[in-house]
């Protein structure tokens, strides 16, 4: 078995605190939805990621397998190859996923609805049961910086999100969001990892929400 080294871990997380976060802690705490002091025990070398940690590093587009043991993709590394899939949307449609500019508002507004399992590992998502969202500016603003215009989250047509769980939402007649949902006394609570952005408690009805399970950067 695989020893997990802490200081080889801390370094990989701090590589990454700075090419992803701008060397920001706090920033990278937030995504993470974490605080600052718990993400410093993992960065210090006194803590190791455990599985629900090594999940929400998985939902940012973060190798936990990297993270956990220098194997697999590394986050830092330029895929030059995925660059070019994410320049032309029309590669990606015809490869594997359809890709849409805003969020469904409704589970029917998708081409095909299909029941929904849930896989754990990329190599198991179904074309018929996730799609891409292709993110413009005011979709992605409220996870800056994050996420960013041009990125592609996959999202699940048919879902049951939890709490903490990355959400595609919308809840009027824009392209919608990406968000942090909650339920809060039987209502739906979006939350923003950007600052100058207020929570949103709506009414389920008013809301419509699909599970992100992944993220690819348009310039990983």
């Amino acid at each position: 078995m695989i020893k997990h080294d802490p200081h080889l871990i801390a370094h990989r997380l701090d590589a990454i605190c700075h090419a992803r976060f701008g060397g920001k802690p706090t920033v990278f705490a937030a995504a993470l939805e974490i605080s600052y002091e718990n993400l410093h025990q993992y960065i210090a070398g006194k803590a190791i990621p455990g599985n629900r940690l090594q999940a929400r590093l998985r939902a940012l587009g973060i190798d936990p397998e990297w993270v956990m043991y220098g194997t697999g993709r590394s986050p830092l590394e330029a895929d030059k190859d995925l660059a070019k899939s994410l320049s032309t949307p029309q590669v990606m449609r015809d490869k594997s996923f359809a890709v849409y500019d805003e969020v469904p508002r409704t589970a029917d507004d998708f081409d095909d609805p299909v029941d929904l399992y849930q896989p754990w590992t990329v190599e198991d998502f179904s074309t018929k049961a996730y799609v891409f969202l292709e993110l413009t500016k005011e979709m992605a603003e409220s996870m800056k910086p994050v996420l960013a215009p041009g990125d592609l989250v996959l999202i699940a047509r048919r879902s049951q999100c939890s709490d903490g769980d990355l959400v595609a939402a919308r809840w009027d007649d824009g392209p919608g969001a990406i968000k942090i949902f909650r339920a809060v006394d039987g209502k739906v609570g979006l939350w923003s990892i950007n600052p100058s952005i207020e929570p949103l408690i709506l009414p389920k009805k008013a809301v419509s929400i699909h599970k992100v399970v992944l993220i690819r950067k348009k310039h990983a």
